[in-house]
């Protein structure tokens, strides 16, 4: 049997894609982390199509997606594969908290909600509709000097006369700000195994029969 991939950075750029629509922010980032963690852990029937994730979401362009009911749906998705979809905020939710998440094998990687101004650190105004600004979803992948993620949004950044490269990584100041300046502050949001594992009844396991 072939070993299991490492988390990391470089393997989950195999994931990364762009949200089609301006407020589909939360169920692309939501689907990469969930392709990750099952190639990672060897799980195919753990992913979901984004047409799937806008369903769970109540997804309609302009008007976003419900948060709330679309992560229920997605945890009972994640349950019949011995998952769960883990979602904290306020504080516990911690730059320590997220590193951990970030750096364990037995989670994906977690995903986090930033207030507006962020696109301010990335010299753009976003605006889905009319004068209304809604809060922004990212991908974290790191967490150490600063913090590194990966943005679904910046095909769209890229449109902007005003961006000339997508900044992926803030200081922690600056991401704590914008973190903790939402409507939950420090939202976020990632999946974990919970089914037992082998390892924890002093088994090992080898890749041979």
């Amino acid at each position: 049997m072939p070993s299991k991939s490492a988390k990391s950075t470089r393997s989950a750029s195999k994931y990364f894609r762009h949200q089609p629509q301006p407020d589909m922010c939360e169920t692309t980032s939501i689907k990469i982390i969930l392709d990750e963690l099952s190639a990672r852990h060897r799980r195919p029937k753990l992913k979901v199509s984004v047409k799937t994730l806008n369903k769970y979401y109540c997804y309609r362009r302009g008007s976003g997606t419900s948060s709330a009911i679309g992560l229920d749906e997605l945890d009972n998705h994640v349950n019949n594969e011995g998952y769960r979809v883990r979602v904290e905020y306020g504080s516990g939710s911690k730059m320590d908290v997220l590193k951990t998440i970030v750096e364990s094998d037995d989670c994906s990687f977690p995903i986090i909600a930033v207030n507006p101004e962020y696109f301010e650190e990335q010299n753009l105004r976003y605006d889905t509709s009319g004068a209304t600004e809604m809060e922004h979803v990212l991908v974290v992948l790191g967490v150490n000097e600063g913090v590194q993620f990966f943005d679904p949004y910046e095909s769209f950044m890229m449109k902007s006369t005003h961006v000339d490269e997508v900044c992926n990584s803030l200081s922690k100041p600056t991401l704590l700000r914008l973190w903790d300046n939402t409507v939950q502050p420090r939202w976020m949001v990632w999946i974990e195994r919970v089914e037992p594992r082998l390892e924890h009844y002093g088994v090992s396991v080898s890749e041979e029969d």
